[in-house]
């Protein structure tokens, strides 16, 4: 793994606290389940761990989360 790409990793994990409850509220809302929302925040962030693992992402913020969780309520339904 690079440097860049260990640096992404690590800013992964940084803004995975953060980012959690965000993330899950975010799809929550747009589904009303608990149980599928549950699902589609896990979903989200293995995706963007193979994002960052393949280095196809260079900065992970909230914001991008958020876009990584919509296409995945989108992919759901």
């Amino acid at each position: 793994m690079s440097d860049a790409a260990r640096a992404t990793s690590t800013n992964l994990i940084a803004v995975y606290d953060v980012a959690l409850d965000e993330v899950y509220g975010y799809l929550l809302h747009r589904c009303g389940h608990v149980e599928i929302a549950q699902d589609l925040t896990s979903e989200t962030f293995v995706a963007a761990a193979r994002a960052v693992r393949d280095g196809s992402v260079y900065e992970v913020n909230v914001a991008w989360l958020i876009g990584i969780a919509r296409h995945k309520l989108v992919d759901h339904w």
